[in-house]
């Protein structure tokens, strides 16, 4: 995925922010300049604007206290 210029949606009746943009390559060869190549033609078809990549948020795991009864 890759972080994109902030562009107003239509989705289900309501006006929504889209922010990220999600596409998939069938014949991916692992080549940097390729793919990026591909992030940049859909971008131009889509009339978007790539301004990062997508980093996904690190979740913190959930630590539960031992509770001692006597």
């Amino acid at each position: 995925m890759k972080v994109i210029q902030p562009v107003n949606i239509w989705q289900n009746g309501e006006n929504l922010e889209a922010t990220l943009l999600n596409a998939s390559n069938v014949q991916d060869n692992q080549d940097y300049s390729t793919n990026t190549y591909a992030w940049d033609w859909v971008a131009t078809q889509l009339n978007l604007t790539i301004i990062g990549d997508y980093v996904p948020p690190v979740v913190e795991p959930i630590v539960s206290e031992e509770i001692i009864t006597e």
